[in-house]
C-alpha cells in the first residue's frame, strides 16, 4: 500500500515540475486528486485492517469462549455421567431394598398366620381345659356331696347303734341292778390304773374309784367295741356301774384314748 502511494506521489511531483509557473496545471490538479484518492484508499485499507483485526479478535474471543464452554460442557458431561452412575447404583440399592422389603413382608405374613394358628390352638386348649376343670370340679362336688351324705348317714347309723347299745346297756344294767338289789350309778374321770379285771378311775370330785369288769361289761374306745386290755392309763372315761356289798361292777364303759397313748404304745 505504501509503494503504490509513493508511486502516485512521484507521478504527481513530476507533473508539477513540468507545469509552467503561475497557473494551475491540469496535471497538478490530477495529481492532487490522485493523492486524495490514495489517502482515501489508505484510510479504507486501514479501516478494513482495523475491522479485520476487530473481527479476528472477536473470533478469537468467541473461539476461546467456545473452547471454555466446550470444556465446561465436557466437565458437566463427566459430572452427569458420574451422577448417572450414582443414580444407577441408587436404583440398584432401591431394587434390592424393595426385594428385601417384599421378602420381609412375606415373612411377616407367614409369621402372623402361624401366630394366629397358635392363638386359635391355645384358645381351643384353654377352652377344653376349662371344660375339663369344670367337669372335674362338678364331679368333685358330686363326690364330696356323696361323701358328706354317706358320712352323715354313717354318723346317723352309728348314733342309732350307740343309742340302741346305750338303751340295751341301760336295760341290762337296770335288770342286773334290780336282780342284785344294787343301785345304778355313773362316774366320769381319768383311768389311773388297769389291772386284770379291775381299773381305777380318778373321778372329777378327786376320789379314786375301783371298778370291776366282768363278761357282761360293754367297753367302747372312741366309739368302737374294745376289750379292757385296750384301755390305757390316762384315758378319759364315762362309766355306768352298780354297787353291791361295797363292790362296784361296771356295766358300760365309754372311753377316749389318752393323748400320749400312741407314743406309749410305740415305746
Amino acid at each position: 500500500m505504501k509503494t503504490r502511494r509513493a508511486a502516485v506521489l512521484a507521478a504527481a511531483g513530476w507533473l508539477a515540475a513540468s507545469a509552467p509557473a503561475g497557473a494551475e496545471d491540469p496535471q497538478e490538479r490530477q495529481r492532487k486528486q490522485q493523492e486524495q484518492q490514495a489517502q482515501q484508499v489508505d484510510r479504507q485499507q486501514e479501516q478494513r485492517q482495523q475491522r479485520q483485526e476487530s473481527t479476528n479478535k472477536q473470533v478469537k474471543e468467541q473461539q476461546e469462549q467456545s473452547a471454555k464452554l466446550l470444556e465446561e460442557a465436557e466437565k458437566k458431561q463427566k459430572d452427569a455421567a458420574k451422577q448417572q452412575e450414582k443414580a444407577a447404583d441408587a436404583r440398584k440399592d432401591v431394587l434390592e431394598k424393595e426385594k428385601e422389603l417384599a421378602e420381609a413382608r412375606q415373612k411377616e405374613r407367614e409369621e402372623l398366620q402361624k401366630a394366629q394358628q397358635l392363638q386359635q390352638q391355645a384358645s381351643m386348649a384353654a377352652q377344653k381345659a376349662q371344660q375339663g376343670a369344670q367337669q372335674t370340679q362338678s364331679q368333685a362336688s358330686q363326690a364330696q356331696n356323696q361323701a358328706i351324705q354317706q358320712s352323715d348317714q354313717t354318723a346317723r347309723q352309728e348314733q342309732q347303734v350307740r343309742q340302741s347299745q346305750d338303751a340295751m346297756a341301760a336295760s341290762q344294767a337296770n335288770q342286773q341292778g334290780t336282780a342284785s338289789g344294787g343301785e345304778q350309778q355313773s362316774i366320769e374321770g381319768e383311768v389311773t390304773k388297769v389291772s386284770g379285771s379291775e381299773l381305777t378311775v380318778h373321778a372329777s370330785d378327786g376320789q379314786a374309784v375301783k371298778l370291776k369288769v366282768d363278761g357282761s361289761t360293754q367297753v367302747e374306745v372312741d366309739g368302737q367295741q374294745r376289750s379292757l386290755s385296750e384301755l390305757q392309763q390316762g384315758a378319759q372315761i364315762r362309766a355306768s356301774y352298780s354297787e353291791q356289798a361295797g363292790e362296784k361292777t361296771a356295766t358300760r364303759i365309754e372311753a377316749t384314748r389318752a393323748a400320749d397313748q400312741g407314743t406309749a404304745s410305740g415305746k
